[in-house]
């Protein structure tokens, strides 16, 4: 079944003037696509010497209508919505078909509608709820007649419903109607177009998330489902001056006669434009202009173009998909970039693609599933540099944020900064390497789930992100967007970041840890919760230490190993699965080189060059062969070369003295960089690279360092972590002509 989206999903189409429309819940007008309504009446021209004529964003993919009349779409493909014959993913613009005839395009959640100049209807993609309206609830991937009709005039996609208006003025609608967005006065999903209403005066139709509104001749609103809980068509208040409608995925928006533009609905990321992020059950007026001329509800964003051809968009912008050059919501309509030559627009569920008055299509925002079409794929199944520098020396990976040093010792931070942890003054995500202040005198530091601590070469330590448990050690529990000294002390030595918690050691070898302490993972044998660092026993020989989820294992200069915390898992290695709120030995062994605490496992390398693992193993983390959790050292092969280790939450990864790096475990977004999405329960080469310096591992993605000073990561990117800019754009980015 598709996977749920904030997608919203309309599309106006031309019915006798198929003159524009494809963007995604504009106007559907039976006669002229909304936006270019006016422009018609008034005489206007849109010349296409850029090759695209109508563009519409669906959930996480994008179609097209080049000025020739053929068809291009591109993005995510799971469920066939591109309609090239197959279920591949498509990083740029692919043609679909030979036909020259399509006049009219809708992408929807996960599929996609279309007509052609006979007034045909074609739908394709995703079908479990019967959105293709082809009868059988069978998934297609390439574009299937919905019948033999030919009096088609406009089709809006939804979510996982479709809705189409005939010449004749009567609408029909069918697939998921759990909300009764269908409009037919039931629940039940419908596999065939389902008539709505006797009513044969409808002129535009928009299908959103679990809604749908129409507009009538007499320019009555009309909306059903469950943004505005009814089971049948609904006149919104009493007014006859409504001229265009766009359904978002949990929110409306509509233009007046009078040029003045109204929003309501859900609000929570200011998508209604009215400064606040309050809910609306009415429509409310978005500011005082009156100079609107057409306006697209996306999955929490809206965009809308002013006559003048200026373009605004506003509301969530995680991912750029508001164009403005960052990733900062907007609460009012803001300008996109100074031009004035924009004609149609379309917003997707996290990006919105426009073309200009001379047909050129421009795309911004998400770019995870490639629907940019800018030739790039957000994840990645191998290793990708994130830049062209050649300056790195170290590199560490959060959760879902990744932190490197350069040779001059400055720190940059990327990815995910919901919490302020990439230490940048904010809280916007960022999707290549951001310098943390302009210190250059940065020793080390360590990236923790959400938060990072980091130390300087006078030994003063700063830490910055999500503070909750107290895990910056500054004595309080602020949250932090900017490196704030936790102290006054200046012999801190090194730091290591876990989950909710942190432990450092100082140049005396002591040990010292603070945040959550609810399973003991602190070490001073209790479980009380400290937002300032407190000492782990009275011995001053720890040589390492690293924090895992919710343990912390560390190495003594003896080369004996402790680990103390939750050990439900065995990750403590102690052959139990009794937890511990003090340090307790691995084992008797004391030729222990190196520890890495994962999630809910552990990884150590001895002396002598071998590798153990032990702990949770559900996704054949520990590298033996098996799913099976360990609760002592296990050896991983019989090889004795190992180097360097990191235990990641699912996955580990661990270089070799030749410089060739193996991964093992979790692979469902490609991290273990083996090319494939195969989980692997023992250790697989990555490529045939024998330079790699270093790797630290994420959720679910990795970063390594070269000799060469490179940085290279892949897996997933959705926030950004992979640092190559490939995740989404915050600019319109030019899609070629076709």
């Amino acid at each position: 079944m598709p996977k749920m989206i904030w997608a919203r999903f309309g599309f106006a189409m031309g019915a006798l003037l198929v003159l524009l429309a494809g963007c995604m819940g504009r106007e559907k007008d039976g006669t002229i696509a909304s936006e270019q309504a006016e422009a018609f009446l008034a005489g206007e021209s849109y010349a296409t010497t850029g090759g695209w004529s109508k563009v519409s964003s669906g959930a996480e993919h994008t179609c097209a209508i080049a000025e020739n009349g053929t068809l291009w779409c591109w993005g995510e493909n799971d469920y066939g919505q591109l309609g090239d014959g197959t279920t591949a993913e498509k990083l740029s613009p692919t043609q679909i078909g030979s036909s020259q005839n399509w006049v009219s395009i809708s992408a929807g959640g996960y599929h996609t509608c279309a007509k052609n100049a006979n007034n045909e209807l074609f739908c394709w993609g995703a079908n479990d709820r019967g959105q293709l309206g082809d009868g059988t609830g069978v998934d297609r991937n390439y574009p299937s007649q919905l019948n033999s009709d030919m009096d088609w005039a406009s089709v809006s996609a939804g979510q996982y419903h479709t809705c189409a208006k005939k010449t004749s003025g009567a609408i029909f609608c069918w697939g998921d109607n759990s909300k009764s967005q269908l409009g037919d006065g039931t629940f039940e999903d419908r596999y065939s177009p389902t008539r709505i209403g006797n009513s044969k005066d409808w002129v535009s139709i928009s299908a959103g998330g679990a809604h749908t509104c129409a507009r009538k001749k007499d320019k009555t609103l009309w909306c059903w489902g469950a943004t505005v809980g009814k089971n049948k068509p609904a006149k919104v208040n009493n007014e006859t001056d409504w001229a265009s409608v766009s359904s978002g995925w949990n929110h409306i928006c509509a233009k007046k006669t009078d040029k003045t533009l109204w929003c309501w609905g859900e609000n929570e990321y200011a998508q209604l434009g009215l400064g606040n992020t309050i809910d609306m059950k009415n429509p409310r007026q978005v500011g005082k202009s009156k100079d609107w001329k057409s306006v697209d509800a996306g999955g929490a964003h809206t965009c809308a173009k002013k006559t003048n051809g200026a373009l605004y968009c506003w509301g969530r912008n995680y991912y750029g998909q508001l164009g403005v050059g960052d990733a900062g919501i907007r609460y009012v309509p803001t300008r996109v970039g100074i031009l004035y030559d924009w004609a149609l627009v379309s917003a997707g569920e996290s990006h919105t693609c426009a073309t200009k008055i001379d047909g050129t299509l421009y795309c911004f925002g998400s770019n995870l599933s490639s629907q940019l079409g800018i030739g790039l794929r957000a994840n990645k199944n191998t290793p990708s540099v994130i830049d062209s520098d050649t300056n790195w020396a170290f590199v560490q990976a959060g959760y879902n944020h990744t932190c490197a040093t350069k040779k001059d010792l400055s720190i940059f931070c990327w990815g995910s900064n919901a919490y302020g942890q990439l230490g940048i003054g904010n809280n916007l995500n960022q999707n290549s390497p951001a310098q943390v202040g302009t210190s250059t005198d940065w020793a080390s530091f360590s990236s923790g789930w959400y938060h990072t601590c980091a130390l300087k070469t006078n030994g003063t330590r700063f830490c910055f992100g999500l503070n909750n448990y107290g895990q910056l050690g500054d004595q309080t529990n602020v949250m932090r967007i900017s490196p704030i000294q936790s102290d006054t002390l200046t012999s801190w030595n090194s730091v290591s970041g876990g989950y909710y918690h942190s432990c450092a050691l100082k140049n005396d070898n002591t040990l010292w840890c603070f945040g959550l302490n609810s399973d003991g993972q602190i070490g001073d044998g209790t479980t009380v919760n400290r937002n300032s660092p407190v000492q782990v026993g009275t011995n001053s020989d720890w040589a390492q230490v690293s924090s895992g989820s919710y343990h912390t294992c560390a190495k003594k200069t003896s080369a004996e190993l402790f680990c103390w915390g939750k050990n439900h898992r065995g990750q403590l290695g102690n052959g139990t699965t009794d937890p511990s709120k003090v340090p307790t030995r691995v084992n008797p062994d004391t030729d222990w080189d190196a520890v890495s605490s994962g999630a809910s496992h552990t990884c150590a390398k001895k002396n002598n060059g071998t590798l153990w693992c032990w702990g949770y193993n559900n996704y054949g983390q520990l590298g033996l062969g098996d799913t099976a959790d360990k609760h002592s050292p296990s050896q991983v092969g019989l090889d004795a070369d190992w180097k360097f280790i990191s235990a990641g939450i699912y996955h580990t990864c661990a270089i070799k003295n030749s410089g060739t790096l193996f991964c093992w475990g979790r692979n469902d977004y490609a991290q273990l960089g083996d090319g494939s999405y195969a989980m692997q329960s023992s250790p697989v080469q990555v490529g045939t690279d024998s330079d790699w310096a270093m790797v630290s591992l994420g959720l679910d993605y990795t970063c390594g360092l070269k000799n060469t000073g490179k940085i290279l990561c892949w897996g997933n990117n959705a926030e950004g972590q992979l640092g190559d800019q490939s995740a989404w754009r915050d600019l319109p980015q030019l899609i070629p002509k076709p």
